[in-house]
């Protein structure tokens, strides 16, 4: 064979082999192109559906990257085959407005390119000079604060001096009521504690801590002068404050046992100190309750 014709020949197949090549690519066609969500803007996540048909095979690379430029972000490429062809699914970040031309994306011998994007402003034509500024915005409920506070300041004033005498005698009856039943709050306090040591203590401890319980609580709430009283002179001092005979013969008894118990070592049993517990604790409900009736009562 002619050699000028064996050197044609290879050149004349490569070329047939290349037309084929470029046919099969061209033959790649997209026909249309639909975004999801049809409006969107600057930022948002956007998925471009891209019908492709032809006889090649688009495929996915995993280790080529995808696109990424300033203006624009290519998250992700999926491929959907369908009925006539095949759709390419591009999810983008766009950072610009109005149209652009996504850049081409290649999957394998397919090359995505020419799908353009158009990016909506949130700016109206309105909206191109900056707004001018806005007076400083109130906190929820400022408003209805500041009326209660002017409210408050003319009504307190106002009830004040229209109360007058009145509302100086009732603020001090009330403080006057809460004061005098401090006392009883308390002693009925300890009552409570030594109940609950009954079973801990000995005797002596027991009636020495209600002995100093019933001193405190008569000289706090009827001013009788108890503290350094000596059983012979209970009942003199409580019949002077006007305690009823009954309770200061229960009284008296209850002290005598007491100082029997501490001085004398007097065996005395559990019953014994419960039921004193008890009857010291009807003893000073009682008193308390008539003092609260008649308050010059042991004044």
């Amino acid at each position: 064979m002619n050699p000028i014709v064996r050197g044609i020949v290879p050149t004349g197949i490569l070329l047939v082999l290349g037309l084929i090549c470029a046919a099969g690519a061209m033959a790649q066609t997209v026909s249309q192109a639909v975004f999801l969500p049809q409006q969107y803007y600057a930022g948002d996540i956007v998925e471009a559906r891209v019908v492709v048909r032809g006889t090649v095979v688009p495929e996915r690379d995993a280790t080529q990257p995808l696109p990424s430029l300033p203006w624009v972000e290519v998250i992700d490429v999926f491929i959907v085959q369908r009925a006539d062809g095949y759709e390419v699914r591009i999810r983008f970040q766009p950072f610009f407005v109005g149209t652009r031309r996504l850049p081409p994306i290649q999957l394998g011998e397919v090359t995505i390119d020419n799908v353009s994007a158009f990016v909506g402003s949130v700016l109206t034509e309105d909206d191109a000079a900056p707004a001018g500024m806005r007076d400083q915005l109130l906190l929820p409920g400022t408003r209805l604060l500041l009326i209660l506070i002017v409210v408050a300041a003319i009504a307190v004033p106002t009830v004040v001096f229209v109360a007058g005498d009145w509302g100086r005698r009732t603020v001090r009856h009330l403080v006057r009521w809460y004061r005098e039943r401090i006392p009883y709050r308390r002693f009925l306090r300890g009552l409570r504690v030594l109940s609950g040591r009954i079973h801990e203590i000995d005797a002596k401890r027991f009636y020495m801590d209600l002995q100093q319980l019933t001193r405190e609580f008569m000289d706090r709430r009827f001013h009788a002068g108890l503290r350094a009283a000596t059983t012979g002179e209970l009942e003199d001092r409580l019949s002077r404050i006007g305690i009823p005979e009954d309770s200061r013969e229960r009284l008296r008894e209850m002290f005598e046992v007491a100082d029997l118990v501490r001085y004398a070592n007097r065996r005395v049993s559990l019953e014994e100190r419960t039921a004193h517990l008890e009857d010291l604790r009807v003893i000073t409900r009682e008193l308390h309750r008539k003092k609260t009736e008649a308050p010059h009562v042991g004044a």
